[in-house]
């Protein structure tokens, strides 16, 4: 929903974070990035178009509490653990490692249960930020972000559909003006 990676660097480098403007769009940011939890989860429910409504409600219900109580309960603690031992290692090639694998496999089991990887993704990032090693976490990967950002922004850019664009460009730009006027009034 936001660029929160831009702008939280945009507000570290500018000195802007510890404003009253920087701690309230932090905050924006933070619900935001929140919010893509329900979004994820209604985007699996109105995907689905051969079942019913109650039928889709309650399978999606299951599978998201099911997805929760595998990654979060003992997800917390597995990770702590794993975490652990990995920097007791002292090496940060390893400790990389097993971000990456707690990561990828929270995205699978969230994907195994029909949700999306972000979705699963997403909890892991929660789940280690939870932990001890959250700023071990964050220098060892100081060196990929940049990287890891800018793969962010060719995929979503790779899944820009030109056919569907040229042919609706005139109605994207209205919506587009449109939405940033409802913002501006909003804001005002």
């Amino acid at each position: 929903l936001s660029s929160t990676a831009i702008v939280l660097k945009y507000l570290n480098e500018n000195n802007l974070s510890k404003t009253l403007y920087g701690k309230a769009t932090v905050g924006i940011l933070i619900f935001q990035d929140l919010a893509v939890i329900p979004i994820l989860l209604m985007i699996k429910l109105l995907s689905d178009k051969g079942s019913s409504v109650s039928y889709l409600l309650l399978t999606t219900f299951i599978s998201a509490l099911i997805v929760l109580v595998l990654l979060l309960l003992p997800g917390k603690f597995l990770a702590k653990i794993i975490l652990r031992s990995s920097a007791n290692m002292k090496t940060d090639e390893i400790f990389v490692g097993t971000v990456f694998l707690i990561v990828l496999g929270a995205a699978y089991l969230s994907h195994y249960f029909g949700f999306s990887l972000s979705l699963g993704a997403f909890l892991a990032g929660m789940i280690i930020s939870n932990t001890p090693y959250k700023y071990q976490v964050e220098n060892v990967l100081i060196y990929f972000k940049d990287l890891l950002l800018g793969v962010f922004f060719i995929t979503i850019g790779m899944q820009v559909d030109i056919v569907f664009l040229a042919k609706y460009f005139v109605l994207i730009i209205i919506f587009v003006i449109l939405m940033m006027l409802a913002k501006a009034f909003v804001i005002y």
